[in-house]
């Protein structure tokens, strides 16, 4: 499969059936002493426009 940089940084969650994009909000938790992070479900690549489980296809 041919993709972007941008497109290796979605991955699928399987309970929802869905692509997600992980954004780290710059919010601290100190319960889990980091960052914390925001899933945004996307369905396209955002950098390169590839529809999120279709593979290119090289000719």
């Amino acid at each position: 499969m041919d993709n972007c940089k941008t497109c290796d940084e979605f991955y699928y969650n399987e309970s929802a059936k869905s692509w997600l994009y992980k954004v780290e909000n710059g919010h601290w938790d100190y319960y889990k002493d980091g960052f914390d992070y925001i899933e945004i479900e996307v369905k396209y690549c955002f950098k390169c426009g590839r529809k999120l489980g279709e593979h290119r296809i090289k000719w």
